[in-house]
């Protein structure tokens, strides 16, 4: 059951059996003013818990450099014990995975092209808050 549902022109969040869950707008390009937007409803949602992080990327346009860099370290990762990505293209992949090795976080990440796969992968990531 979706807990705390938050939803904007951007990104719609919830929390859902103990993972957060952030599917990205159609088309969207996640600059800083976006990237930070969304984090601050992220860090409402998880009411100052930590939770593993399901993000739906398979929509969004683009990200800017800037929203890159702040969502790989400090508050953009605060509250996050693992983050899983799901991906439909190798464009997406290509675009991930260069994020995750230019800004690297200090977290387990990895892409999905199965939802199902991603879930059950965050479940060992589920802390007792």
């Amino acid at each position: 059951m979706k807990q705390n549902h938050f939803k904007n022109e951007y990104v719609e969040m919830w929390l859902e059996n103990g993972i957060i869950h952030v599917v990205h707008s159609p088309y969207v390009t996640i600059n800083l003013e976006i990237a930070k937007l969304n984090v601050a409803a992220r860090l409402e949602i998880a009411e100052g818990k930590t939770y593993p992080l399901f993000a739906d990327v398979t929509k969004a346009k683009t990200m800017t450099k800037e929203a890159r860099q702040y969502l790989s370290a400090g508050d953009g990762i605060r509250g996050i014990s693992a983050g899983a990505f799901l991906i439909k293209t190798q464009i997406e992949a290509f675009l991930v995975n260069s994020w995750l090795r230019i800004y690297p976080m200090s977290l387990p990440t990895k892409m999905f092209s199965e939802k199902e796969a991603a879930l059950a992968w965050l479940e060992t990531f589920k802390r007792i808050n």
